[in-house]
């Protein structure tokens, strides 16, 4: 086997390759699946060696031709940036083997251009993204930072959380048993601070004063229901 090795032809390690694609699968199944996927054939498209590894073990790995090595990286079905590099430095290493310094120059500006398209795209998505965002964050931190009570019928549009809305809030802290079936919080959590009870006025259809019991929430009530909510 070490007679037929070539390295002037078969020096392109397919291990390697397999690490630098970020691919998945087990190696031999990879490689063998590239074997027929593009019909190589033995000694004239790949060499077959077998090594011994750190451990003293015997393992197969293979030698491929830089453009057997080109052809498995471009057929890729890997989508990683690792990949997409691997892909285009193998490119400019062609065109260089080639001697076609033009190409070169214009293949390498064309990949700088991509990439900075790529990053530009991402700062954009991540830019709508924080505005998407920063209406809810200026309201919560004026929330937080104001002394004023705030009613439970307004934590809700406070805190914006998807999913948890007037109905589905005041159903998920009674099932947590921090308010009662009537939305008044448990006293262990007025004790705490959370919330405070207080009693409001009004005339009834017959004109008489009425008193009833209002729930209103503390700013550390507050940070504490958007806590429990997130964990």
């Amino acid at each position: 086997m070490e007679d037929l090795f070539q390295p002037d032809q078969f020096t392109e390690s397919a291990r390697e390759l397999h690490q630098q694609l970020g691919v998945k699968k087990n190696y031999v199944n990879w490689i063998l699946q590239q074997f027929n996927r593009l019909n190589l054939k033995v000694n004239f498209d790949y060499q077959v060696v077998r090594e011994k590894s750190h451990t003293n073990q015997s393992k197969i790995t293979h030698f491929l031709t830089k453009a057997v090595s080109h052809r498995i990286a471009a057929h890729s079905e890997v989508k990683t940036e690792a990949n997409a590099n691997v892909q285009d430095n193998m490119a400019l290493s062609h065109l260089a083997i080639n001697g076609n310094e033009d190409a070169i120059i214009l293949k390498a500006v064309a990949i700088l251009q991509d990439r900075v398209a790529e990053q530009k795209a991402e700062i954009e998505r991540k830019n709508s993204k924080i505005k998407e965002l920063q209406p809810k964050a200026d309201t919560f931190d004026a929330t937080m930072s104001s002394n004023d009570l705030i009613a439970m019928d307004e934590v809700a549009k406070v805190l914006a959380i998807p999913g948890y809305g007037r109905n589905n809030l005041f159903r998920f802290l009674r099932n947590e048993q921090i308010l009662r079936a009537n939305n008044h919080p448990y006293q262990v959590f007025i004790d705490r601070g959370y919330f405070k009870v207080i009693e409001r006025q009004f005339e009834d259809r017959q004109g008489d004063s009425r008193v009833y019991l209002k729930t209103m929430v503390t700013q550390k009530g507050l940070h504490y229901i958007r806590q429990y909510l997130k964990n």
